[in-house]
């Protein structure tokens, strides 16, 4: 006995089904390629990533045997400048400043007029330092070097010569481009140095 057909909806969906349909896939195969993509994806990443940040060993660069020794004595010349400025300031004594400065110098001025007040006015400057650190030498000529340094004052006290506190004077430090001059007799001199 044959079964009945059906009839309705149901009957028209299962005479136009072909005979070969199989069951319907339940995402087991999509969740499986894309997990796949995503691997794939994440190797290939971390591989370029490695690759990017490999480096060669770095080029060995030639530097002037006499252009390094030349930065050599500007920078000790540098230091050496700002510690007889610092000098000079704390004992008010003008005469260390031509050791220092060019003659047509900028700063000479300022710091003779400086140090010309402190006398007239029998103050003194206690505990003064200036921190020098040298951020960048440039060589602009045989006799010119360009010195780009952060430069200050230390906490300190200005006194009366007997003693007496005037004022606390806080410290504090800029960034000066200074210019450098080769003197024939005197060697290397401090033009002038302002804020960029």
């Amino acid at each position: 006995m044959g079964s009945a057909p059906e009839r309705g909806v149901a009957g028209l969906i299962r005479t136009q089904r072909p005979a070969h349909a199989t069951r319907r896939d339940t995402g087991g195969t999509v969740g499986l390629f894309f997990v796949g993509l995503v691997m794939v994806l994440l190797f290939s990443g971390a591989a370029a990533g490695v690759m990017a940040t490999r480096t060669s060993a770095p080029t060995q660069t030639t530097i002037d045997p006499r252009v390094a020794r030349e930065r050599a004595e500007v920078t000790a010349r540098f230091f050496k400048i700002m510690s007889i400025r610092e000098r000079a300031l704390t004992e008010r004594d003008m005469k260390a400043l031509k050791e220092i400065y060019t003659p047509d110098s900028p700063q000479l001025r300022t710091d003779r007029t400086e140090i010309q007040a402190l006398r007239d006015k029998h103050e003194l400057w206690k505990g003064l330092q200036l921190p020098v650190q040298i951020l960048k030498l440039t060589q602009a000529s045989s006799r010119r070097w360009t010195v780009v340094a952060l430069l200050g004052r230390s906490n300190a006290r200005l006194e009366l010569e007997s003693g007496d506190l005037i004022r606390d004077v806080e410290g504090n430090r800029q960034v000066y481009w200074c210019t450098l001059i080769k003197d024939p007799a005197k060697g290397w001199l401090l033009y002038k140095f302002v804020p960029p």
